[in-house]
């Protein structure tokens, strides 16, 4: 990649999907949920029972508690703090903190754009695939690296270097779960492609400033929950 092309694929990578997931804050408990983790909880979970896991002797089995109930939906924000509340431990404590805290973090960085799950190249007439990321939008629809993208929604993309912006700001124009139509190329063939739109990740490094924010928001949101009981 020349670097002009470089620098357009730079500017909109948080868009497309090609930034890297930020690494967790050192003070907290290394995760390994991945970027594309479900964001509700499975109806045959039990809940009560995820809580009690994180007094367990075992780290791994209080790792993978905490993990899970963060990926709760945040109407289990309430069952969190009142389990906070009777918690006599305090790192078990301290993970329904964790666990809440992720809940409010993914509810308030889900700022409604779509997501394609792209890396590209801007050519001449279209935009190259040189990757598709896993677990998103693209590859659900079944793009493949070196396809073309040539029209989204009967609009042909714009001659580079403007090429990856415009198509950056078309997918973030539409919510997460929309369809729309690329025109791709593949194998001297021209293809439809109808693309379900997926939810942004919210570990995305541009992201940061915005996370140092709602940050703030939930330790406000957390002791005006604690203390409204004590």
């Amino acid at each position: 990649m020349t670097p002009a092309r470089h620098l357009v694929a730079c500017a909109v990578a948080a868009t497309l999907g090609v930034a890297a997931a930020a690494q967790p804050p050192a003070s907290r408990p290394t995760s390994t949920r991945p970027a594309s983790a479900p964001t509700t909880q499975p109806a045959e979970v039990d809940l009560d029972a995820l809580i009690a896991r994180l007094g367990d002797p075992r780290w791994s089995v209080r790792q993978q508690a905490t993990e899970r109930l963060g990926q709760c939906p945040p109407s289990m924000l309430p069952r969190l703090v009142a389990a906070y509340r009777r918690g006599t431990s305090f790192e078990v404590r301290l993970r329904l903190k964790m666990a809440a805290e992720d809940i409010f973090l993914r509810q308030h960085l889900g700022d409604g754009r779509g997501f394609l799950g792209i890396q590209f190249t801007p050519v001449l007439a279209g935009i190259d695939i040189a990757a598709v990321l896993p677990d998103t939008a693209a590859e659900r629809a079944g793009l493949a690296v070196g396809d073309r993208i040539l029209a989204l929604d009967g609009r042909p993309v714009p001659a580079a270097p403007g090429a990856g912006e415009w198509l950056a700001a078309q997918i973030s124009a539409h919510a997460p779960g929309t369809k729309v139509v690329l025109d791709i190329a593949r194998d001297a063939k021209r293809l439809k492609k109808t693309v379900t739109l997926g939810a942004r990740p919210d570990e995305l490094p541009a992201d940061e400033p915005r996370r140092q924010i709602a940050r703030a928001a939930f330790e406000q949101f957390w002791d005006r929950q604690v203390d409204d009981e004590r």
